[in-house]
Order: structure tokens, then C-alpha cells, then sequence
């Protein structure tokens, strides 16, 4: 079952809320992986929001990262909690990494990331028509651009695959709290 969260304000950094892909990283057609829809092409809505490793929110969200991922997978995780499969999708970045990732970009060059931890959000549904601004009034389509503060709900859960584990952090509404 999922667990349904509302973020702490963060800096939208990548990606796009309005606009999906259709090819993956290396410029392949995205296709399903599974059900009756496999092998067909389909269309993923990517973004990635930046939170400061400092807010005092962050602690709360990671929590809620983090129980997840051991519920989905307890034999991943030693006595104390802490995960011992390194290659975990929990759709987290440290933005302060020196290391490559697998494209050869290094997190810390990224602008917006040092100091903050990027989550990454991805749905198979455009969250686009459900942006909102401070006052929960609905936002027109496009109104939120990158570089701008929001708030994200989403549900979070786990990816259920032993082969890939991870967290799906799938987005369902966007708060625009404040223009970068």
C-alpha cells in the first residue's frame, strides 16, 4: 500500500511537469514493461525537486522514504536500518556528489543541487493540470517553471521487483509557493 506524503518546499531543478517523454536517456523508445500493455510505447512525466539538506522538513520526508523502502524489502536493510544494497533506487541524489552518474554527469556541476537532496518524481501522468498556487487556486498550464519553489504530494511505494529494488515516488499535485 502506499504512503501518501506532501513535501517540504523545494526548488524545482529538472525536468517537466506539462510536457512527457517518449524516448529514454539513450534516445530509445520509452515501451511498458509489464501487463497487458507490454512492449507498447508509452509516455513518462519527469521532474526532480531540489530540497536544502538544512530545511527542518527534510528529516520527516526521508522518514517516510525510508519506511517504505524497508517495508517492501526488510531483508535489505541490517539491525540498524540502514540499507546494505548500494544500488537501491530510492529516486534520491545527493547533490553534493562527485561522482558520475550513469549518463558520466556529476550531481555537484548541476545547477541547483549543491547542498540539497533531488528527489525525483516520475508518473505516467502528467500532473500539469493539477498545479496550484499558495492559495490552492488552480494554475493555468505552464505556470510553473524550472527553477521555481513548490510543494509536491505524492504517494510512495515500493517497486516490488528483487531484481531492481526501489521506491516509486509518484507525483498527484504541485504547489507553485514562490518564483526562483
Amino acid at each position: 500500500m502506499a504512503t501518501n506524503i506532501t513535501t517540504p518546499v523545494g526548488r524545482f531543478v529538472q525536468g517537466d511537469l506539462y510536457i512527457g517523454q517518449d524516448k529514454d536517456a539513450s534516445g530509445r523508445p520509452l515501451l511498458t514493461k509489464s501487463g497487458p500493455n507490454a512492449g507498447q510505447p508509452t509516455i513518462k512525466f519527469f521532474f526532480a525537486v531540489a530540497f536544502l539538506k538544512t530545511d527542518p522538513g527534510w528529516p520527516a520526508f526521508w522518514a517516510e522514504l525510508n519506511k517504505e523502502a524497508r517495508a517492501g524489502f526488510p531483508t535489505l536493510f541490517d539491525a540498524q536500518g540502514n540499507c546494505i544494497n548500494p544500488r537501491f533506487s530510492w529516486k534520491l541524489i545527493d547533490g553534493d556528489s562527485q561522482v558520475p552518474n550513469e549518463a558520466g554527469k556529476i550531481p555537484a556541476q548541476n545547477e541547483g543541487f549543491p547542498g540539497c537532496w533531488v528527489v525525483r518524481f516520475q508518473s505516467g501522468f502528467s500532473v500539469g493540470e493539477k498545479t496550484y498556487d499558495s492559495s490552492n487556486a488552480p494554475l493555468p498550464i505552464g505556470a510553473i517553471k524550472r527553477g521555481s519553489y513548490i510543494r509536491v504530494a505524492a504517494s510512495i511505494t515500493s517497486n516490488g521487483d528483487a531484481s531492481k529494488p526501489g521506491l516509486y515516488v509518484n507525483p498527484s499535485l504541485v504547489q507553485l509557493c514562490g518564483y526562483g
